[in-house]
C-alpha cells in the first residue's frame, strides 16, 4: 500500500526592508514505500532519501575569460529527492517507523 507521510516545509517570503523575515508553511508528503535511507542530522532534523532517481535538464551559463556570461548550454543531471524534516516531523517519523 502507498502510505504518505505529511510534513511541514517553510519557505521564506520576500524580505521587506526593516521587517523581520516572514515564512509561509506548506504541507507536503512523500510515499513511505519510496524511502531508501534516512539520517538524523546534528541539529535534530532528518534527511530522507527517496528511490526516485531521474534525469533533469538544466541550463548552465557559459562564461568567458573575463567572467562574463556569453550564453547558456543545456546539461543533463541525475538527481534524487532529498527531503529535510524539521525536529518535530523527525520525531513523528521515527515514532511511526520504529518497531
Amino acid at each position: 500500500m502507498n502510505k504518505q507521510f505529511f510534513y511541514s516545509r517553510k519557505e521564506p517570503l520576500e524580505l521587506i526592508e526593516g521587517e523581520e523575515q516572514q515564512y509561509k508553511t506548506f504541507r507536503d508528503s512523500f510515499s513511505l514505500d519510496l524511502i531508501i535511507r534516512s539520517m538524523e542530522l546534528e541539529d535534530g532534523r532528518r534527511i530522507v532519501l527517496l528511490n526516485d532517481i531521474h534525469e533533469r535538464n538544466q541550463e548552465v551559463p557559459v562564461v568567458n575569460k573575463n567572467r562574463q556570461v556569453t550564453g547558456y548550454r543545456k546539461e543533463k543531471m541525475v538527481v534524487q529527492s532529498e527531503i529535510y524534516l524539521d525536529k518535530e516531523d523527525n520525531e513523528r517519523f521515527v515514532k511511526l517507523n520504529d518497531l
